[in-house]
């Protein structure tokens, strides 16, 4: 942590809306799971690491809008199970070419089957964040062709 110390005070500098109490949280949390086979420039890698995981979250939360509750009750999905629909809309985006054959089996996993980003990692010998990378991209496609699976299902 003494190492690191002057890069986050650099970047807690530069940030506008983080302090260096954020980033010292989140350099700890950074060194408990930091892989030991990562042996080069680990400091910068520790604080760019920071600085990704404080900037993504702000990220997410600045596209969070206010939404209000449907006027018509009750939900028609609310008959299936959560995995059940999850696994209607993967094989349906599959079918219609949104989702790739690659991406098909990390996403039922994730959605239908529940297990996580860290589970499904082990199971297909990736890492969290690429099969987070592989969901986003999947789930992204699959909100531009919305209205075309609504039909579908």
């Amino acid at each position: 942590m003494q190492a690191l110390l002057p890069l986050l005070c650099g970047l807690a500098r530069r940030d506008r809306r983080a302090d260096l109490d954020d980033y010292v949280a989140e350099a700890w949390i950074r060194i408990m799971t930091f892989p030991v086979t990562r042996t080069r420039k680990v400091c910068t890698n520790i604080a760019l690491d920071c600085l990704h995981v404080i900037s993504a979250g702000r990220r997410r939360s600045g596209r969070e809008q206010a939404r209000t509750i449907p006027d018509h009750g009750v939900d028609p999905w609310a008959e299936a199970a959560p995995g059940e629909r999850a696994r209607d809309l993967i094989d349906a985006a599959s079918r219609m070419g949104i989702v790739n054959r690659s991406s098909r089996p990390v996403l039922m996993s994730v959605y239908a089957e529940g297990l996580g980003h860290d589970r499904t990692a082990q199971r297909y010998t990736m890492t969290p964040e690429a099969v987070r990378a592989r969901c986003s991209r999947a789930t992204r496609a699959m909100r531009r062709h919305a209205s075309e699976l609504a039909e579908c299902l």
